[in-house]
């Protein structure tokens, strides 16, 4: 970095310094060495934590333009607007605005281009243990289509719907205002939402799809859990938090469970095109949850892109490949379903 002789400079240089990196001193919560090792379920959920790679998520590198130094500072030291907090490429703002009963704080990938159209909304749901501040698509195999859904003229949001709430109703109606106060302060094209899930958040993006139909353009759901009952039983640690979640017996989960998944509503997505991708070594959660699927789909008159891949595992690097097919697959839904999608 360029050093600055000036004294009131080189105070300046202080200060953005100071921003850049930080240290923070605690009592300690877990048994952590940033040289033990850690473990984790890989894009399930953090799987970092005690490491010395466990803010690898909450940081983003910044540039500084010296050569510019005026307009620089300018940009450095601006206060953000009210409500917002920036962080690099996002922010992170209250929606669907403070004060709501049902506001949460969210990631905000804001448009670069509209094509002079109104914006178009992509809604990201996370995996396992995310958070508005440590999700899947802010990582390096979705770099590609981050830059792209904006270019394109969509905002990117990040709700940050808690650690494993699972789509149950309090996340449903936490979508729903969201959607409604964009839209009603005209942010974005209410014939332009979509849902793009991973894990979790893929299988509650499909959720809340079944259950509001009318609502998203399309669904991109990447390694997805489409059966939940038997999700459960080749992963029976996770059915006490979805049982907490959703309100049910835990003891007697069999018809919650199947009312509670994609599979056993296909009819629901007649008119929602939907994108899977998964990787048939993926032990989380077994690639059969998107061959079943896209065969329900299939048998319904649904329209589904279904694409495996091999070796990869439950990791977000499987998508690293698929980013373009992604956005393209967006971009060709609004084409493909044209003005039905406000009828429905």
């Amino acid at each position: 970095m360029m050093q600055l002789k000036d004294p009131s400079l080189m105070r300046q240089q202080a200060y953005l310094n100071g921003q850049w990196c930080d240290a923070d001193n605690s009592e300690t919560g877990l048994i952590s060495n940033e040289v033990a090792p850690f473990g984790g379920v890989k894009q399930s959920g953090l799987g970092r934590e005690g490491s010395k790679y466990g803010m690898d998520d909450h940081l983003a590198i910044k540039y500084l333009c010296m050569g510019s130094l005026l307009a620089g500072m300018a940009f450095a030291t601006a206060p953000a607007a009210a409500g917002v907090q920036q962080t690099g490429e996002s922010a992170i703002r209250t929606l669907p605005e403070p004060g709501h009963p049902l506001a949460v704080p969210c990631a905000v990938y804001p448009p670069e281009g509209t094509s002079g159209r109104k914006p178009g909304l992509v809604i990201h749901l996370y995996g396992v243990g995310g958070s508005h501040t440590n999700f899947n698509l802010m990582r390096p195999p979705y770099e590609q289509l981050r830059r792209g859904l904006r270019e394109a003229g969509y905002s990117v949001i990040v709700p940050d719907l808690g650690m494993q709430r699972w789509m149950n109703p309090s996340a449903v109606a936490t979508l729903d205002a969201l959607i409604a106060g964009m839209v009603a302060r005209g942010d974005v094209d209410p014939c332009r939402v979509h849902l793009l899930g991973t894990s979790m958040g893929a299988g509650s993006a499909l959720i809340y799809a079944s259950q509001r139909p009318d609502i998203p353009r399309s669904v991109c759901a990447l390694f997805p859990m489409t059966d939940f009952e038997a999700w459960v039983a080749e992963q029976p640690g996770y059915l006490a938090p979805i049982a907490q979640a959703h309100g049910f017996d835990a003891a007697n989960p069999g018809a919650a469970l199947r009312s509670l998944s994609p599979l056993n509503h296909s009819a629901d997505f007649i008119k929602i095109p939907v994108f899977l991708l998964h990787d048939d070594a993926d032990a989380i959660v077994p690639v059969h949850h998107s061959r079943d699927f896209a065969a329900a789909l299939d048998r319904v008159g649904g329209r589904v892109i279904y694409r495996e891949v091999a070796g990869g595992g439950h990791d977000d690097d499987v998508a690293a490949g698929w980013q373009d097919d992604i956005l393209q697959f967006i971009l060709s839904t609004e084409a493909l379903t044209g003005d039905n999608h406000a009828q429905r």
